[in-house]
């Protein structure tokens, strides 16, 4: 019988009125469950990794990011991502049912220096590749996050994340709207009374803004930017939050034409937390499936896409909330909830379960009076003494995709349950369950006709009715009942049943049964009879000396003075060349070993027993040797590697298995099997895979032996080199973000026309984080490239070289990722000079530009050269006692540049 993990948990007098009083209804989600992770950072393609990280980080949150370049590979790569895949229909954004799997998600500023083209443009670009369909041909990146959006999931845009809500259909009559502002750039005060506070040094770059915000509903002016103009102030719409008047239940948007996600200021985590607070407010609260009746069953099954909604499957982090009653008259009796998953449903998953009373069940301190987070899908949860009232009853989607702890969005594994995992849950109160009161042991031997069956069983002590045994075919029909004293009295009893001796031999299932009542042994065993059958021998060849193996089947036990009697027969003469004897053949299957160390020629094994004979196939004993085995002095794996070998005369009609060896003889890779071994000189090529070597195999041997084990060959020793590639120096133990690396790799040969190979950078997993859009030279000789570092934070990387496949040629050690960062020193009068620390690569190129913040005049412009520590710029002009000046720094030649503004009043 399916066994299944019982908590009885005893709840006397734990559930009290006071209890029930002090704990209130509380609706909401606790912090960080009901959803898959928090936050999803869309930096697709065209859209720039971004700054929220470090925001959600301050919040303690859990977040993904999609960060990569615009090319064909990305944007096919993020269209399966956003829109969906067979094996995630929903796309990443949303549960099976269509409900929000991140509390919210975030786009930031578009990739205009990329191509070009202005920050809008770039979002077009990102538009154009949300617009692709994915598995499901009438659904895109846009339908998905309008589903989100309407489903209560969160969105906050900032510049290219804002002008996009055009687009994506976010905002209801916003179309013709935002205009940019009238300055190209610029920074300044992002003052906000909605959310309480200001945040100074907040860029704006090609952003844009509601011209006439009052005439959309649910829009409503949060903050704007102040500029200085002269002596006097300008203002500036900056900051939207918006409410769908016509869905209440749609998420909350927070949109912004400039980069508070980005500014320096010491306050900007706090101000963006506001803004993201705000954003998940509109979650959704927990909603019912049903309310459960005692004894109801509840099946959830459905795939994504059906319109019976509340009975869809369950997603990763997601909760499903249920209700039962219980009246006062059933107060105080057993309560048993059995949670369970259809066995076709694979593979199977983790699912936790929440009891409480009084309010929703979660895996959080305060709401739960029990739970089980016990691995696996199948549990049956019981207190003793309910109480009356009404139960809340939860299910969470306990297994996640991996990586889970990582911030990835393409997931290696589990990705079954990207699609949902399917459940039944019943609930039940009763004085006394009984319908599990008997179980019985499987029986794991063969058993006479005409003899007995030894049956272990177990009784509870609730059954009443007196307990039966029958036999069942394989199909589960009656074949007979069987007579046996049984005690129906708690515990576990043994009884020997006798069978008849009419029963055929075959196999049987044994049934118990009390009343209603029933148990069955899961695996068949066999009922026989005193038969030999089934002969089997491992070889119809075999060389003189080797070794064979004999097997054949017993139906059931032989006398014990009966031996079994063995014999090998000359075909040609009939003459026994040898005879052994064993004891009587035991119950199913037997077998033996025989050594044929006589003269090449035809012969036959013969098996009797108690007058029963059993013949086996015939068989030839064979000679022959095998004189030279021969390869390449030095092969390359993955190219032809030339194996030559030669055989005599005698081993005509065999064949032969060659393997790969290291130095020590263990064995890399079984090169072949079946090889001809007829008489004669052969050759052959073989390609080694190189994932089959860690190093270069130095001391290499081929192994040659025949397939019955007696002849063999061991070739001379030659090198086995991994591969033709290697980089030409280490790169440094310290790269930083947003650089580009030159990279020196060399070929020993040229590469065919048609085999490419490519660069890309992986974490320590192994995940890619980013591959050269272009292939690599495959000439012989040194070549370089330059790779940009594409990593959005600090982790440690390796450079990998792939071929067209994917396969590793050559990779690097790993080497450290430091987060690249300016910070401005301040401005020494004494000199005239400014000073900034840069951590970064050395060699860094650098724009320099010093402005008058009274009339926007540029007093100094020059492009410098960076090394990481403190660097210093001369101002040459003359700078005017107790006014304000800005600094701007920004890198080149980066593929991330980073931008520096700061102000200072000259003394």
């Amino acid at each position: 019988m399916k066994r299944r993990l019982i908590y009885a948990l005893l709840l006397l007098f734990l559930v009290s009125p006071g209890y029930l009083f002090a704990q209130s209804q509380q609706p909401q989600y606790p912090d960080g469950e009901g959803f898959y992770k928090d936050l999803f950072i869309d930096s697709g393609p065209s859209i720039l990794s971004m700054a929220g990280r470090s925001h959600a980080n301050h919040l303690g949150w859990h977040w993904e990011e999609f960060s990569s370049f615009d090319n064909d590979q990305t944007r096919a790569r993020f269209t399966k991502i956003m829109a969906g895949t067979e094996d995630d229909t929903n796309g990443i954004l949303l549960f099976p049912d269509g409900k929000p799997r991140f509390r919210m998600m975030m786009i930031a500023a578009a990739d205009g220096a990329e191509m070009g083209a202005s920050w809008i443009g770039g979002g077009g670009r990102h538009i154009k590749a949300l617009e692709q369909s994915g598995f499901d041909q009438n659904q895109n990146g846009i339908t998905r996050i309008q589903q989100f959006v309407r489903a209560g999931g969160g969105y906050a845009g900032f510049c290219a994340g804002f002008l996009m809500t055009d687009d994506l259909g976010l905002v209801n009559g916003s179309g013709q709207h935002h205009i940019n502002y009238p300055l190209e750039s610029f920074t300044a005060t992002l003052t906000s009374s909605h959310f309480g506070m200001d945040l100074p040094y907040t860029l704006q770059l090609g952003g844009g803004y509601y011209h006439d915000a009052d005439l959309i509903p649910g829009l409503t002016l949060a903050g704007k930017f102040k500029l200085k103009s002269g002596n006097h102030y300008e203002y500036y719409p900056a900051l939207w939050t918006y409410e769908h008047p016509d869905f209440p239940d749609s998420g909350h948007l927070v949109l912004s034409g400039g980069h508070p996600e980005q500014s320096p200021a010491t306050n900007s985590n706090a101000f963006m937390a506001k803004l993201l607070t705000y954003a998940v407010a509109g979650n959704h609260e927990p909603e019912l499936k049903t309310t459960l009746e005692n004894g109801s069953s509840w099946g959830v099954y459905e795939e994504t896409g059906s319109p019976d909604l509340a009975h869809i499957k369950i997603g990763d982090g997601q909760y499903h909330h249920y209700r039962f009653d219980v009246p006062a008259a059933d107060e105080g009796k057993t309560l048993r909830i059995t949670l369970t998953q259809d066995e076709r449903d694979v593979p199977s998953s983790d699912l936790h379960l929440f009891l409480n009373q009084g309010q929703y069940a979660f895996n959080a301190e305060g709401y739960n009076l029990v739970k089980d987070l016990s691995p696996g899908f199948e549990k049956v949860m019981i207190l003793e003494n309910v109480t009356e009232g009404a139960w809340y009853l939860s299910v969470k989607g306990a297994t996640y995709p991996d990586p889970f702890e990582q911030n990835a969005t393409e997931y290696t594994a589990n990705r079954h349950v990207l699609n949902g995992v399917g459940y039944t849950l019943i609930v039940e109160w009763a004085t006394t369950f009984c319908d599990e009161g008997l179980s019985v042991a499987d029986i794991n031997e063969v058993v006479c006709s005409g003899g007995t069956i030894p049956l272990t069983y177990t009784a509870a002590d609730c059954l009443e009715d007196p307990i039966q045994a029958a036999l069942l075919n394989a199909q589960g029909d009656l074949v007979t009942h069987l007579s046996g004293s049984f005690n129906n009295g708690a515990g576990t009893h043994q009884v020997n049943l006798s069978v008849p001796s009419h029963i055929n031999a075959n196999q049987y299932r044994l049934q118990m049964t009390s009343g209603d009542i029933i148990a069955v042994t899961e695996n068949l065993f066999t009922i026989g009879d005193k038969t030999l059958t089934d002969p089997f021998q491992s070889a119809e060849k075999v060389s003189k000396g080797g070794q064979i193996r004999l097997t054949w089947q017993a139906g059931c036990a032989f006398d014990p003075s009966e031996k079994t009697k063995i014999q090998l027969i000359q075909q040609n003469t009939s003459d026994v060349v040898f005879e052994a004897y064993q004891n009587e053949p035991r119950p199913g299957l037997n077998g033996t070993y025989s050594s044929l160390n006589v003269d090449p020629g035809a012969y036959y094994f013969v098996i009797s027993a108690a007058g029963e004979t059993l013949i086996f196939p015939p068989l030839e004993v064979l000679g022959g040797n095998i004189l030279s085995l021969t390869t390449d002095a030095t092969a390359f794996a993955g190219y032809p590697m030339n194996v030559g070998w030669q055989i005599d005369a005698g081993m005509n009609q065999r064949s032969g298995r060659l393997t790969l060896r290291d130095a020590g003889m263990r064995v890399i890779s079984v090169l072949a099997t079946h090889l001809n071994l007829a008489s004669g000189i052969h050759s052959t090529q073989f390609a080694i895979d190189p994932d089959l070597l860690s190093t270069d195999l130095i001391g290499a041997r081929l192994h040659l032996i025949s397939e019955d084990g007696l002849t063999q060959r061991i070739s001379a020793p030659f090198n086995l080199m991994r591969n033709v590639l290697s980089l030409v120096n280490p790169l440094p133990a310290t790269l930083y973000t947003g650089q580009q690396v030159s990279v020196a790799y060399q070929l020993g040969v040229t590469l065919p026309a048609n085999e490419t190979l490519s660069a890309r950078w992986v974490d320590e997993q192994g995940a890619q984080l980013y591959q050269s859009p272009t292939s690599l030279a495959n000439q012989a000789g040194t070549h370089t490239v330059m790779m940009p570092l594409s990593v959005g934070s600090a982790k440690k990387v390796r450079l990998q070289i792939v071929n067209q496949s994917g396969a590793i040629q050559t990779e690097s050690t790993l080497v450290s990722v430091q987060t690249a960062d300016l910070t401005f020193g301040g401005y020494d009068h004494t000199n005239r000079s400014i000073s900034w620390q840069w951590i970064g690569e050395d060699n860094c190129q650098l724009d320099v530009m010093v402005m008058d913040d009274a009339t926007y005049a540029t007093i100094a412009m020059d492009a410098i050269t960076q090394n990481t520590g403190t660097n210093s710029y001369t101002i040459h002009a003359q700078l005017i006692s107790g006014r304000s000046y800005s600094v701007i720094l920004q890198t080149k030649n980066r593929s991330a540049p980073i931008v520096l503004w700061r102000q200072f009043t000259a003394p």
